[in-house]
């Protein structure tokens, strides 16, 4: 069976089926009692468009949840992919081309097209990493 990955968040807006969730990330010293005087906690705010399991209405605390593959085909698509096609794109303008630095511009201008293509497939992709809602 699959596992999950959860967080509890707030309903801030609701689309039909789609609901906004806004999330507080938080790392280990967020919950700190001297996070104040330290200036490595982190706190973030991120909004997840996520599909209502029942209903929802704004402000309900809700826990945001999807299968724990939906992450590694994100980091997969995000930073795996770009990473193999540059380091490949490297060797082989550093074999056609002597200048290091100029090879180097050239294996950076091969993430272009792969990006422009992800943004083509906004959402298609978009369909494949869903996430969903429900009341906490």
């Amino acid at each position: 069976m699959s596992q999950l990955i959860e967080h509890t968040g707030t309903v801030i807006d609701l689309r039909g089926a789609e609901v906004d969730v806004l999330i507080e990330q938080t790392s280990a010293c967020a919950s700190c009692n001297v996070r104040m005087a330290c200036a490595t906690s982190e706190m973030q705010k991120k909004i997840i468009t996520a599909t209502a399991d029942g209903e929802l209405s704004v402000g309900d605390s809700v826990v945001v949840y999807g299968e724990q593959s939906i992450g590694a085909k994100a980091v997969l698509m995000a930073f795996v992919i770009p990473l193999i096609l540059m380091i490949a794109a490297l060797f082989g303008f550093s074999l056609i081309i002597s200048s290091e630095g100029l090879a180097a511009l050239c294996a950076l201008s091969v993430l272009i097209p792969y990006y422009l293509f992800l943004a083509g497939k906004r959402e298609s992709i978009a369909r494949q990493l869903r996430f969903s809602a429900r009341r906490k």
